[in-house]
């Protein structure tokens, strides 16, 4: 690991060096006639190599270390002092794997506890960002200061204006925002006039090769970045209002790897063989459904096509869901097209009361991603299901459900 702080303005006895340029970009405290300089805030940026960081070669090689990317944009100094801590140096986000979430997320819990750390920044390829940031987002509990994702949609040499614009808002967000969250900054448009924030619960990636590549899947973004910020009043009304824990933050970075997700699609012969896949060992692996077996748990993903979850789907397939149920399996259940999940019917209603946890319309992946952490924090598969329908960071969408089956919103 590279940790190198690129602060030039602090002199050897730790006063801070004064010059014009740095008065132009700094805040004061009126004292009279007088202008006081506020102390400067600090910011962690993590780096883990990805698209950002690589050369224009036809091979996409990192070409650059996180302090010679950092050093490529000077007007980041301009907003806050910068300690840059480089993660991983070669790694494409594509194989990014759930140990390198652990990783990242105990750096970041590092510049959490200290006190002289405004917010981090975290520069991570995009192609399984959305995992990265729900796995941080669960894994550091009672933040009290953002923890901001950004990336670039091509090498930063190519378009340095567009990483700058992402690089520069991160910055400002992680300095001066003043959220408690787990945020994307990812572009607002296709030209990167203005960026966009979104939890890191609800972000996910809808286009390879837009500049504004990522979308909030189900929820408000938090903001829109334009020199200033522009809040959702969504974000800040009851529900995603974020207030700053009184708790000291908390590292919970056990997961459980034995997990599997089966798509349901009405319409197909394979479901039931998806699912006994799932809960009966066997050393194949079914590569198209990324499905291994000795699984703890699954997620179930259907297209209910707007009626009840399984009550358009093969009898054989419920059954097969009930028999994993009856096994002693975690199974949380989302719908992909964005219906409501209401278990309130014939087959779905033994679903139910077996311990399928419905999770409304939560993004798959942000699913997925949450099994394996709850699994990983308990042994009990009864406490697992409770957790699992626990709203622990916005993840399970509003709207989600009939008034009876609300999640229950969890607070540490």
């Amino acid at each position: 690991m590279v940790n190198v702080s690129l602060s030039k303005r602090v002199s050897k006895n730790n006063s801070y060096v004064v010059t014009k340029q740095w008065l132009k970009n700094e805040n004061f405290i009126n004292n009279g006639n007088s202008k006081q300089v506020m102390a400067r805030k600090k910011v962690a940026i993590l780096t883990c190599g990805g698209t950002p960081a690589m050369s224009l070669s036809p091979t996409l090689k990192v070409k650059y270390n996180g302090p010679e990317l950092i050093n490529k944009f000077p007007s980041l100094e301009t907003l806050a002092d910068l300690e840059v801590d480089e993660v991983f140096s070669n790694k494409d986000s594509s194989e990014m794997k759930p140990q390198d979430w652990q990783i990242i997320t105990e750096r970041a819990h590092h510049y959490v506890m200290r006190d002289d750390i405004s917010g981090i920044v975290v520069i991570h390829g995009t192609d399984t960002m959305e995992d990265t940031l729900m796995a941080v987002a669960l894994m550091i509990r009672n933040l009290n200061k953002p923890i901001v994702f950004t990336g670039t949609q091509v090498p930063a040499e190519k378009d340095m204006h567009h990483a700058e614009k992402l690089f520069y808002d991160s910055v400002l967000t992680a300095a001066n925002s003043g959220i408690n969250d787990v945020v994307l900054c990812f572009s607002g448009d296709e030209t990167s006039t203005f960026t966009n924030l979104y939890r890191a619960s609800t972000a996910f990636k809808f286009s390879t090769h837009k500049y504004d590549a990522f979308r909030s899947w189900d929820g408000p973004i938090v903001a829109i970045v334009d020199g200033k910020f522009k809040f959702s009043p969504q974000y800040n009304s009851h529900q995603y209002k974020i207030t700053k824990p009184t708790e000291f933050p908390l590292l919970k970075t056990n997961l459980e790897l034995n997990v599997g997700y089966a798509n349901v699609v009405i319409g197909t012969d394979y479901g039931e063989q998806i699912i006994s896949n799932i809960i009966t060992p066997r050393e194949e692996v079914i590569p198209q459904d990324k499905v291994t077996p000795r699984n703890r748990g699954y997620i179930l993903g259907t297209n209910t096509d707007g009626y009840d979850l399984l009550s358009h789907t093969r009898d054989a397939e419920a059954k097969a869901t009930l028999k994993a149920l009856e096994a002693g399996l975690v199974v949380g259940v989302v719908s992909n097209d964005g219906s409501p999940v209401i278990l309130a019917n014939g087959i779905d209603i033994q679903l139910r009361e077996k311990g399928a946890v419905p999770l409304g319309r939560m993004n798959f992946r942000k699913a997925l991603v949450k099994l394996s952490w709850v699994l990983g924090q308990t042994q009990d598969n009864e406490e697992a299901r409770r957790m699992l329908a626990y709203d622990y960071c916005g993840e399970i969408p509003p709207n989600s459900f009939d008034t009876e089956m609300k999640p229950f919103h969890h607070t540490d």
